[in-house]
């Protein structure tokens, strides 16, 4: 009798653990895979602002400043496999972020930043509250994660004097 108890209630015990653990560890599970769908349509972006800008002079959109204007210059770039294209341009943070372009780069010469693995070229226009940073894209069209996010962080990869 008294090793039944012990069962029952030691099953109970793991039963109230995992109750108040679980919860809060999948609901950071579910936000952590929105934002790697979020990072994959920045990298999307990101590889039809590339594209873009080998077709067009080695110039990046002059439209750069504005998700309209991203989505207009770069829609017909985007992969084939995408299938909802708009929703590329738009990110799955909670908090209604949208994709902007670098304002420094707007029209500019790809060719003339000094350092595309530094300098940003698309951001999410405001940071995931739970996880205190943003996703951005590089010239050179690698994305990461960046927490946390400084508006400063635009100005780096440049020299005075690029077109």
């Amino acid at each position: 009798m008294k090793k039944w108890f012990l069962i029952v209630f030691c099953a109970a015990l793991v039963g109230l653990i995992l109750y108040f653990v679980l919860p809060p560890y999948i609901a950071n599970r579910q936000l952590q895979q929105l934002n790697t769908s979020s990072l994959s349509s920045l990298k999307a972006v990101a590889l039809a602002t590339v594209l873009y800008c080998e077709d067009n002079g080695d110039r990046f959109p002059p439209e750069f400043l504005s998700n309209e204007g991203l989505r207009e210059s770069l829609t017909g770039y985007l992969d084939k496999d995408v299938k909802d294209k708009s929703a590329v341009f738009a990110p799955k943070n909670p908090d209604e972020a949208v994709i902007l372009g670098n304002k420094r780069l707007a029209g500019v010469m790809k060719s003339s930043i000094a350092d595309k693995g530094e300098a940003i070229m698309l951001f999410e226009s405001k940071d995931w509250a739970e996880l205190d940073g943003r996703n951005i894209s590089y010239a050179d069209a690698h994305v990461k994660f960046v927490k946390p996010f400084d508006d400063r962080m635009l100005e780096v990869g440049f020299e005075e004097g690029y077109e």
